[in-house]
């Protein structure tokens, strides 16, 4: 999602070079002045504000690519949804947290020098770029040009050692899968009929095990080039240098912990960004229209069996163009489900609903067989566990 590519920015670029002795006066700051004091020359500071402002902006703009476009007011609306969610300071907390938990001055002070320093104000000043408006814009514009004059191997085996050393690949799929997540529970919420209980933080780091794996490949594309864009000014032997700094002591610890906190801010931040998404998303849907394709499910599936109900039903999902159209294509299977004949087959391996790891594992690979990689399509596919374990009789019918 485009709205992090500023915020991984920053991270992936935290290697210090030899630094200067701290001063006696950096030595005597606490420890929580010193934090303070990295979050803003490093840039993390900026980049949780510019996330928070922007990753909201950026889910309206995709949702009304898949349909009719978003409303002023509706992407205005979702925009404060997201803000809320992904609060900032509430972030913020999470990873000073984490970085008290092993903190050295000397490891602080050595970043800190590396930031102020020529080489890392260069890189420092990629980011920026990359944080600002038109900062995704460029990079998507830049990365075309690389067909026509691709890197050297040379080049692209010192980028991904970066990628290894930094661990962009893996954070930036932890962040987005876990944004995965938050959507399919909002998705959940806003059908208040779906038997699905509160996802828990073991429930979502157990979910992300499978998410992961089928995010990988593209963040790991993702991750490369926000990697070759920041140090595109570099020569090969400055990125050499910079690569073997990134795997210095002071650069893993910043990146781990830093890290941490994201990841326990996220986890934070899905939940409420679940709780907030399946408030929001009933107000866009019409709900005499859910209504009314239930029913026509209920007299589609009189006389029909659940399969057929499942094809119909997915089939319709399909075809849809828009927000509305995919809870309509939902409504629909789960009336069709309720009146049709049950057959011996449907419900075979099909996991309880409390699996959560089972669950994520089924969805997806049941949506990938369909060629879908879509939540919607994955949300489809929890009616058909409602329909299986939520009918006294039939769960194995």
């Amino acid at each position: 999602m485009q709205g992090l590519v500023p915020l991984l920015s920053i991270l992936i670029l935290a290697a210090p070079t030899s630094a200067e002795e701290p001063s006696p006066a950096a030595e005597a700051a606490s420890p929580g002045v010193q934090i303070e004091a990295l979050l803003e020359v490093s840039g993390l500071d900026d980049s949780l504000d510019s996330m928070q402002g922007s990753i909201g902006l950026q889910a309206a703009a995709q949702l009304g690519s898949q349909g009719p476009p978003v409303t002023p007011q509706e992407a205005a609306e979702l925009a404060r949804v997201y803000a809320a969610a992904f609060d900032a300071e509430r972030i913020r907390a999470h990873i000073r947290a984490a970085l008290l938990e092993d903190f050295e001055t000397t490891r602080t002070q050595q970043l800190i020098g590396w930031y102020l320093s020529p080489a890392g104000r260069k890189l420092r000043a990629a980011a920026t770029e990359l944080a600002g408006p038109e900062g995704p814009e460029k990079l998507g514009h830049w990365a075309l040009g690389l067909k026509a004059a691709p890197p050297a191997p040379e080049r692209w085996e010192l980028v991904r050692r970066l990628d290894r050393a930094t661990g962009a690949t893996d954070q930036f799929t932890a962040l987005v899968g876990t944004l995965s997540v938050a959507m399919a529970r909002g998705l959940t919420a806003a059908m208040p009929s779906t038997q699905q209980a509160e996802t828990s933080d073991a429930d979502i780091s157990e979910a992300l095990g499978t998410v992961r794996e089928q995010l990988r490949p593209l963040m790991q594309q993702q991750a490369l080039l926000i990697l070759l864009y920041s140090t595109r000014a570099l020569s090969d032997a400055e990125l050499l240098a910079y690569v073997e700094e990134s795997e210095s002591p002071a650069s893993v610890w910043f990146n781990q912990a830093s890290f941490r906190g994201l990841e326990r801010g996220f986890a934070e931040a899905s939940r409420e960004l679940g709780r907030a998404l399946g408030e929001w998303l009933p107000s866009r849907l019409d709900s005499a229209t859910i209504a009314a394709r239930r029913d026509e499910g209920n007299g589609f599936g009189t006389g029909r069996v659940d399969r057929d109900c499942v094809s119909a039903a997915l089939e319709r999902d399909a075809a849809c163009a828009d927000f509305a159209c995919h809870f309509e294509a939902s409504s629909f299977m789960e009336g069709c489900l309720e009146a049709a004949t049950p057959t011996d087959s449907l419900c075979v391996d099909v996991p309880e609903l409390g699996q959560v790891g089972l669950t994520v594992q089924w969805r997806v690979r049941g949506c990938a067989r369909l060629e879908r990689t879509d939540n919607f399509c994955r949300h489809l596919l929890s009616r058909v566990q409602d329909h299986c374990h939520t009918k006294p009789g039939e769960t194995g019918a």
